[in-house]
């Protein structure tokens, strides 16, 4: 099951959650249903067995700084 990362326009918040299947997803502060996935990238590992990531961080929409799109 993967692992998403969300934003809630309502308060700002940013989280992951682990969705099994199409479970609906609501934000863990304010419980609005209208949450936004955002763009998640992913680590991967070079051949020295060094692990380059890029991970989320950044703002959410209520923000000013969308990733929901």
């Amino acid at each position: 099951m993967p692992i998403y990362e969300y934003c809630c326009p309502q308060c700002g918040t940013e989280f992951q959650k682990l969705v099994y299947g199409q479970a609906a997803v609501v934000c863990p502060s304010c419980q609005s249903p209208e949450v936004r996935r955002t763009l998640s990238l992913f680590g991967i590992r070079g051949g020295s067995g060094t692990v380059a990531s890029e991970g989320g961080g950044g703002a959410c929409c209520s923000a000013g700084g969308c990733r929901c799109h």
